[in-house]
């Protein structure tokens, strides 16, 4: 799931960050929402587990769509350059 050099899991996980800043949230609270462990979630968030299931479930329960990095980061691979953000 790398393109351009980006990977798909590294946006998502920034943008995850960014929700759960906004929402005081924790990867506690993230894997009670999903039904994962929290020790899947902390895996998936720090990189060392890159799931399609666990990124869908976490993007169901904040409300956030994995498609707007799939996107992102197949811009910056045609285009040489980031979609604005926001």
């Amino acid at each position: 799931r790398v393109f351009g050099g980006e990977n798909i899991y590294t946006l998502f996980r920034a943008k995850i960050a960014e929700q759960k800043k906004l929402r005081n949230l924790t990867n506690a609270d993230i894997a009670k929402m999903t039904g994962y462990t929290k020790s899947t979630i902390d895996a998936f968030m720090c990189g060392v587990r890159e799931s399609e299931k666990v990124a869908k479930a976490i993007a169901k329960a904040l409300g956030i769509e994995l498609k707007e990095e799939r996107a992102a980061v197949f811009h910056q691979q045609v285009f040489g350059q980031r979609l604005p953000s926001g």
